[in-house]
């Protein structure tokens, strides 16, 4: 079966569900185009739908006055959710025609189940409507709003209406609207139904856009709640109470304290550099609301910098609302007794009496930031080293570095920046240093990473420490150095012949390898080095032809500085009729040994070598003179 004009399929329950059909641009209404069935021409295809209401984009219930209800009122809107739990089904047969003329008996659709979901539509329109009453509208998530003097919350449900045959016969679509103050006392609450007749045959065609399936009971429930909603009585009086509380005067009372407890230097004071808060408190003790507060701030000095004026917004009778300015010190402040002035204005008029708040300024006192030490530790605590005290590739080293202020003032803080000889890591390249007082010494830590390969031959570090507040007020600047102690691995390959005297050799047991045996060489890796060798191998090979290596590949594995590792086995099968160069006295094994880290290195191993050939001497029996033309017969005797 196949769904058309783009709608989606998903199984639900055992069934396919069409989840939308949506026909021109006004309406939802069921409707699918079934193709041939697969099973026999009588058999009925059972089928389950959501049909999701939608009303005209330009539906206005006909009850809307001309003009809002109130322009000045804040209404929270809290739109329905879907839930099929509330919508009801039914089990009948309705009938779909195809796109195209009459549908064979063969090819009706049975429903099985329909789902009314009226909820998305009035979701949909109850924004556009409720602007028009309440301009100051806001859609909400949830049942929370602070700010809102009135909160709607609107609930959607439908159900259907079936005749004697159990057919359904009607839809009815269910709205229940509950309005709550500020205070949380319900202000209007009623429940409305609509119910809207069903055609007995839906038509998939261009006439269907006329009317669509249950509009007529979703139109009549919504034009019922603003009917209600237009002319409740409790709304009207909430609205006109609000309305004479706003033309009520307001009476605004402003207090303001200087907060520096998160500022660099928490001493009551504003220094050079650092920034401090202005805490508002401002409380509506009159009988209206105040609209617009705004807060205006002046100070004579430039020094300081500070919000000239400052959005409060609207303040409830009996309100308090507090407001936290930031405020901060340029380098140029000067010590002195600040006064700053603060109106509290609004919108109407009903400002609250001008506040003067004195607060003290610091000068700048200027620290002197020196880096009087740098050393490495290579053991204990977070390094991984030999302890020796000197940096060697492969190590992970700390570096501690002693920062004093030697100057006249308290140092803020300060940001150490750390950098290094190029394929060095420095962990922690930028760190934040806490406060520093006159003379005092703050020691920090950072971590060094050398690679197993980095071949110096310096290590070099180069600090930068700058002053919280900015370069301006203090920097330092060193290099340090050091020579790297170099360490590397320095694998050997050594080897013992068996010829004979082993179980996998055949030979004379003379010590020399000869053509024709079947040679067992052990070869035992040792790292005569400084530096572990990691994931070691040996790749065997020659330049002489005419002889077998088992195995050409052997893995060492790690080998420890000055370390042997484990005895390894190749055996040689040296050919009888080897064209060997009789004054071949070694055979060479090129040995090519491979680590992580360092380049491949090659080791060429000579075995003892001798040819071996038969010597035929041959000797005649006798020594009788020849004849010419007799025939003679002699014996040769070879050794």
């Amino acid at each position: 079966m196949n769904a058309t004009f783009g709608t989606k399929r998903c199984l639900s329950g055992g069934r396919f569900v069409t989840r939308q059909f949506v026909l021109g641009c006004t309406w939802v209404i069921l409707a699918v185009f079934v193709s041939a069935p697969t099973h026999a021409a009588t058999t009925k295809l059972r089928k389950a739908f959501d049909a999701i209401l939608r009303l005209p984009k330009n539906f206005t219930p006909a009850a809307l006055p001309s003009h809002p209800i109130d322009k000045e009122l804040r209404v929270g809107l809290v739109l329905p959710q879907f839930d099929r739990a509330t919508n009801a089904s039914w089990t009948t047969a309705i009938r779909f025609e195809d796109l195209y003329s009459t549908v064979p008996e063969d090819r009706i659709v049975e429903v099985d189940q329909v789902f009314f979901n009226a909820t998305d539509a009035v979701a949909g329109a109850l924004p556009r409507i409720f602007r028009r009453l309440f301009p100051r509208l806001t859609v909400l998530p949830n049942r929370t709003c602070a700010d809102c003097d009135i909160l709607f919350v609107v609930e959607v449900t439908s159900s259907t209406i079936l005749d004697h045959q159990g057919k359904l016969k009607r839809v009815q679509v269910n709205i229940l609207m509950d309005g709550v103050g500020r205070d949380g006392v319900s202000v209007v609450s009623f429940y409305r139904v609509g119910v809207g007749g069903l055609p007995k045959k839906v038509y998939w065609s261009a006439n269907t856009g006329a009317r669509g399936l249950a509009e007529p009971a979703l139109r009549d429930a919504l034009e019922q709640v603003f009917i209600q909603l237009v002319h409740d009585s409790g709304l009207q009086e909430f609205v006109e109470e609000k309305a004479a509380e706003r033309a009520r005067p307001s009476d605004l009372r402003t207090s303001v304290a200087f907060d520096d407890s998160g500022s660099y230097f928490p001493n009551g004071r504003l220094d050079a550099g650092e920034s401090a808060n202005l805490r508002f408190a401002i409380r509506n003790q009159g009988a209206g609301p105040a609209f617009a507060v705004r807060l205006r701030l002046m100070l004579p000095t430039n020094a300081v910098a500070l919000p000239t004026e400052i959005s409060a917004g609207e303040i409830a009778p009996g309100q308090t609302k507090e407001i936290d300015i930031p405020l901060s010190g340029g380098l140029e402040l000067m010590t002195a007794s600040q006064r700053l002035r603060v109106e509290t204005l609004e919108k109407r008029g009903y400002g609250g009496r001008p506040v003067v708040v004195e607060f003290a300024t610091n000068a700048l006192e200027k620290p002197v930031l020196e880096i009087v030490d740098v050393k490495l530790e290579d053991r204990g605590g977070r390094a991984i080293g030999d302890g020796d005290g000197r940096p060697s590739n492969g190590e992970t080293i700390e570096a501690v570095v002693l920062l004093r202020n030697s100057g006249g003032g308290d140092a803020a803080g300060a940001v150490l920046s750390i950098s290094s000889t190029p394929s060095v890591e420095v962990v922690e390249s930028n760190i934040q240093v806490g406060p520093i007082a006159v003379n005092a010494i703050k020691e920090v830590r950072t971590l060094l990473r050398l690679p197993v390969a980095f071949s110096g031959p310096d290590v070099v570090l180069d600090l930068r420490a700058a002053e919280t507040r900015g370069a301006i007020v203090a920097t330092a600047e060193r290099q340090q150095r050091w020579t790297l102690d170099a360490k590397r691995p320095r694998v050997e390959v050594n080897f013992q012949l068996f010829d004979g005297n082993s179980q996998k050799s055949l030979g004379n047991r003379d010590g020399v390898a000869n053509n024709g045996e079947t040679l067992e060489v052990a070869l035992t890796p040792a790292n005569l080095g400084t530096l572990t060798a990691r994931r070691v191998h040996l790749e065997l090979s020659s330049p002489v032809q005419g002889f077998e290596f088992k195995p050409r590949s052997i893995d060492i594995g790690d080998l420890p500085p000055l370390a042997e590792g484990a005895e390894h086995r190749v055996v040689l099968t040296l050919s009888r009729a080897m064209p060997f160069d009789a004054l071949l006295e070694r055979l060479p094994i090129n040995v090519s040994i491979l680590q992580s880290d360092f380049p491949k290195r090659e080791q060429l191993i000579g075995i003892p070598f001798r040819v071996q050939r038969p010597e035929l001497v041959g000797a005649v029996s006798a020594q009788t003179p020849l004849v010419e033309g007799e025939s003679v017969s002699r014996a040769i005797r070879l050794d």
